[in-house]
């Protein structure tokens, strides 16, 4: 780490040297004729360089004095111009930041101003330069002083630090930049400064060491577009006791920062999401969530939140919310929505008809930029914003409108659907109608086991052939081709079920190829599928002279998630 002190002078009448002057700081006094030699005295910093800006009238009227104080590892003088033109102010700007360019950009340099002497528009140039210097993060400006000469008191002149000015300049334009955009980082130096500067002289201050907040954790949460986690850690921000900095201004930034941070933050703090109960503040929460990314232009994230706030909100409708944040439970929902999207036209008089039309539209929306833009279509940033303020506004305006997340219970249709594949073992579909009793009964086999299907329905006791619908397969050994068609006839047969079960055993292995396809293209539709299967443990032979014999059914998804 580097220390820096910065100072200027400007030319006296005839060149007449500065009159010694005893200037006073924090208890300890030092006389000088010159207020930064002064200062690098009453300062507890060390410096490693010392860099004057001078006109070419001061440095030949001040140099050789000013070197019998310095020596000339330390003291470094810079050539300026007067400033009396726009042109020559620029020059000088450029003069300033190229000081900066010549430090080492692995090395932390911190600065310190002199703004007493010079031109009066120096001090200026010179500490908007150093802002320039910052903002490009190499130099960070920790302290302004001024030696107030007319502020003098029996022959002394007080020192003001007036760092607080630029903290507070800082402050403001970090506060600024996290309401319009979500980056929270640049108010980590604030608050660490306000904190620290505040704890040096207060021993009994809680922050006294550091700010043990992650502003970083929670930058990285907030532009993630993670509700639940960004939450959790704001609300740990939000709880923070900060000590009064001593500066009402500053106060209020961190009050600023801290109500801003209060609209997202959850009812609890830490790690562990299942604390977050799931109510109407909590859905309150996460839509401010939603329109603080919108507002940063986070387009993206508002989309993928919003999506998963309808899901939550139905859910707290369902009264499920102990259970809000379970896969089965969002898994249902979902699929739910998904089922009652491909029967839109036959809800148009319900009151979910308005949510579940524009709950299609955003996914679409939502897609585009999941993909990150991989699909032929060009994405259109403009119409993907304002679906997203939309739907928000769709969201915030029926928050306590209970009606409108209801989803019905169910259409009039088939209702529970059996497809299951048949080969040579006509016992596996006795056994697939006993377990399952199906509305509808979708079997796939070959032209060869056609009149198989009926005998077994019958010696299962199903009385009513017409819930039996037979598709066969073209090659029943080599016809992996044709699970796209097959799929399409079996949709012929599906009416609104309430659930489809697909049997992944028996027939051949192309059959069950068929069975595996139409699972996933039931599962993307959102249509309530699951898989099982039948198993016969008797031998071969058994099996074929007595094939009319119960064998056992398995959930294959539980088994899976076991």
């Amino acid at each position: 780490m580097k220390n820096v002190l910065l100072a200027s002078y400007g030319y006296r009448k005839n060149g007449e040297l500065y009159p010694e002057i005893e200037y006073s700081f924090n208890g300890k006094s030092y006389t000088s004729r010159y207020f930064f030699i002064a200062l690098q005295n009453l300062l507890d910093i060390e410096f490693d360089k010392i860099i004057l800006f001078l006109t070419k009238d001061s440095r030949s009227a001040y140099e050789n004095y000013i070197r019998e104080y310095l020596s000339n590892d330390l003291l470094e003088i810079a050539d300026i111009s007067d400033g009396k033109t726009i042109e020559e102010i620029w020059k000088l700007f450029d003069g300033v930041v190229n000081q900066g360019d010549k430090l080492d950009e692995n090395e932390k340099v911190n600065v310190y101003l002199d703004i007493t002497n010079g031109f009066r528009h120096l001090p200026l140039v010179l500490y908007n330069s150093l802002s320039y210097l910052e903002s490009l993060n190499k130099v960070k400006i920790q302290g302004i002083y001024y030696g107030a000469l007319e502020a003098k008191h029996n022959n002394i002149i007080p020192v003001f630090d007036l760092t607080n000015l630029a903290k507070i300049l800082r402050g403001g334009y970090a506060v600024k930049q996290f309401e319009e955009s979500g980056n929270i980082i640049g108010i980590k130096d604030f608050v660490n400064d306000a904190i620290t500067e505040n704890s040096r002289e207060n021993s009994d201050c809680p922050a006294r060491n550091k700010v043990n907040l992650d502003f970083e954790e929670l930058q990285d949460l907030i532009s993630a577009g993670l509700p639940l986690e960004s939450g959790l850690i704001a609300k740990k921000f939000c709880d923070y006791k900060y000590v009064d900095s001593g500066v009402n201004s500053i106060n209020k930034l961190i009050q600023r920062i801290v109500d801003n941070l209060k609209s997202i933050a959850a009812s609890k703090s830490g790690k562990d999401k299942k604390k977050i109960i799931l109510n109407e503040q909590e859905l309150e929460r996460t839509l401010n969530f939603v329109k603080n990314q919108l507002e940063a232009h986070n387009i993206s994230n508002a989309l993928v939140v919003l999506r998963e706030w309808v899901i939550s909100r139905i859910i707290f409708e369902k009264g499920l919310a102990s259970k809000w944040l379970e896969h089965k439970t969002r898994d249902n929902v979902e699929k739910q929505l998904g089922y009652w999207i491909n029967n839109l036209e036959k809800i148009k008089d319900m009151p979910c008809y308005e949510l579940l039309s524009e709950f299609y539209s955003l996914g679409d929306r939502r897609n585009e930029y999941a993909h990150a833009g991989y699909r032929d279509k060009r994405v259109e940033v403009n119409t993907g914003k304002e679906k997203a303020k939309e739907f928000y506004e769709l969201c915030f305006n029926n928050l306590s409108n209970g009606n409108f997340w209801k989803l019905p219970d169910k259409l009039p249709g088939n209702g529970t659907v059996l497809i299951t594949p048949m080969g040579a073992s006509s016992g596996l579909l006795f056994t697939a109608v006993n377990f399952v009793k199906a509305d509808s009964i979708i079997v796939l086999t070959s032209e060869k086991f056609i009149p198989k299907v009926s005998e077994a329905c019958t010696k299962a006791g199903l009385t009513d052939m017409s819930k039996v619908h037979i598709l066969t397969i073209k090659d029943a050994f080599c016809g992996f081709n044709e699970a796209e068609e097959l799929y399409k006839q079996m949709t012929e047969f599906i009416r609104n079920p309430e659930e489809i079960n697909i049997n992944l055993t028996g027939g051949t292995t192309a059959m069950q190829w068929a069975m595996q396809t139409a699972y996933e293209k039931l599962i993307k539709e959102g249509i309530n599928v699951k898989r099982i299967a039948f198993v016969d443990r008797r031998s071969t032979i058994e099996q074929q002279s007595n094939p009319y014999v119960l064998g056992e059914l398995l959930d294959v998804e539980r088994l899976i998630q076991q």
